[in-house]
C-alpha cells in the first residue's frame, strides 16, 4: 500500500531494485486451512497472466482467528509450499512474496475528505486523523493507507493490525526463507482482482473460526466484518 507505511514491511530493501531483478515476487495467501500461491507472468505485450498456482493444507491450530498460534508449523508448511513449487514442472524459486492474511484482527476504514485536501495536505490530514480516530494506540500497530484510485471522490483507505499479529506471520515467513515484500488484508487482495467500475460485490469467506464478509466498491473493501 502507498502512503504512511509506518514501515509496515520494507525491511530496508530498495524496492526499485527489487522489482527489477530476476527473482520472482509471488503472491501467497495464508489462511487457517490452506496456503495458496500464485505467480504472475508478464507477456511481451505487457499483459499479465497467472503462470503458476499451488496450495498446501495447513495443520489445525496453526492459524486461529487470523493469529499465528504455531510459528514452527506455519513455517514448515511454507517450506513445503516453496519446495513443491521449486521442484515442479514450472520451477519457481520463492525468495520474495506479497502476502495476504486474514482480516480477523485488523482495523480498516475508508475516510472521505474535501477535494481541496490533496498532496502534502492529505499527508498532514491523515497524520491528524490517525492520531485522533484510530481505536488503538498507534505505537501498538503497523498501519498503512492509500488513496482510493477509483470512484471520483477524495477518499483514503486505511488498514491497521497489531504488531504481534503481523510479527507472527513475518517470523514464520522468514523461518521458511521467504522475504515478505508487503502484507495486506485478504478482502483488499480480492478487491484488487475486481475490475474498477464493476457493480458492488459482497465477498464471503469461511474458516473454522468464523466467516468474513466484505463489501467491495470501486476496488476498495469498504466494509468488513468477521
Amino acid at each position: 500500500m502507498h502512503g504512511h507505511a509506518r514501515a509496515l514491511l520494507h525491511n530496508g530493501m530498495n524496492l526499485v531494485s527489487l522489482f527489477t531483478r530476476a527473482d520472482n515476487i509471488v503472491g501467497i495467501d495464508i489462511g487457517e486451512e490452506y496456503l495458496r500461491l500464485a505467480v504472475l507472468h508478464k507477456e511481451k505485450d505487457g499483459t499479465e497472466r497467472i503462470s503458476l498456482l499451488a496450495s498446501e493444507k495447513v495443520s489445525p491450530q496453526t492459524v486461529v482467528g487470523g493469529v499465528v498460534r504455531n510459528t514452527e508449523s506455519l513455517a514448515r508448511h511454507l517450506r513445503n509450499l516453496a519446495k513443491n513449487v521449486a521442484t515442479g514442472r514450472s520451477r519457481t524459486r520463492i525468495t520474495y512474496a506479497i502476502v495476504s492474511v486474514p482480516a480477523d484482527t485488523a482495523y480498516s476504514r475508508v475516510y472521505g475528505f474535501p477535494s481541496s485536501i490533496k498532496g502534502s495536505r492529505l499527508e498532514e490530514t491523515m497524520d491528524l486523523t490517525v492520531g485522533f480516530q484510530l481505536p488503538v494506540k498507534i505505537e501498538d500497530v503497523y498501519l498503512d493507507w492509500e488513496k482510493v484510485p477509483h470512484g471520483g471522490k477524495n477518499e483514503v483507505f486505511l488498514a491497521a493490525m497489531k504488531k504481534p499479529v503481523v510479527d507472527g506471520y513475518i517470523g514464520a515467513l522468514r523461518a521458511a526463507g521467504i522475504n515478505p515484500v508487503a502484507i495486506e488484508l485478504y478482502p483488499q487482495s480480492v478487491a484488487r482482482a475486481i475490475a474498477p467500475g464493476d457493480a458492488p460485490r459482497v465477498v464471503v469467506s469461511d474458516s473454522p473460526s468464523g466467516i468474513t464478509a466484505s463489501v467491495i466498491v470501486d476496488g476498495i473493501a469498504r466494509f468488513t466484518r468477521v
